[in-house]
């Protein structure tokens, strides 16, 4: 709970130095145990930076075998608007970072640790509508350069595998702009 307090309070916080700032959260990961909350700030008319914090915690039980996860990450992106109308809205071009680790594993035996870090590019849509409600749909897809998975007993870096290494990001956001 934190977490979420401290991004709404950094969101206003620079709302004083852009002229336009949303607040965005994925509502169908929020069903899944992932919190993907995210802050567009407005740069230019054009151009936007959208940082976003993602949470994933799970717990399933497989037959009586419990698989556990949490993760923890974040994506940074730079969006390039085209064509804007009542700020940055419509259709869109970015570059995004994403670095993202985190252990899972079943509740008996020792847990796997992965770390990635991957860069790439997307396309989105944004939709804002006269109260100022954002609704933003976007897929991207990049590689990883960092792509690790260890446990207790070894060490596996999976850049030997190049389709292993490909990354993806979608994304169904829903929010308001201040």
């Amino acid at each position: 709970m934190k977490k979420i307090l401290f991004v709404f309070v950094f969101a206003a916080a620079f709302q004083l130095g852009f002229s336009q700032v949303e607040v965005k959260v994925n509502p169908i990961g929020l069903l899944f145990s992932n919190v993907d909350l995210g802050v567009e700030f407005a740069v230019t008319e054009h151009f936007g930076i959208e940082p976003r914090l993602i949470v994933d915690f799970d717990n399933v039980d497989f037959g009586g075998d419990k698989y556990k996860s949490s993760r923890f990450g974040t994506i940074v992106e730079g969006k390039y608007y085209f064509n804007p109308s009542k700020g940055i809205n419509k259709f869109y071009v970015d570059v995004y970072g994403k670095f993202i680790t985190g252990k899972y594993g079943f509740e008996d035996e020792p847990d796997v640790n992965s770390t990635r870090l991957a860069l790439g590019f997307g396309l989105g849509y944004k939709w804002v509508n006269s109260r100022n409600f954002v609704i933003e749909l976007g897929f991207g897809m990049g590689r990883a350069f960092i792509n690790e998975i260890s446990s207790e007993d070894e060490s596996v870096d999976l850049d030997d595998f190049p389709v292993l290494n490909l990354d993806f990001v979608g994304k169904f956001m829903i929010g308001y702009r201040f």
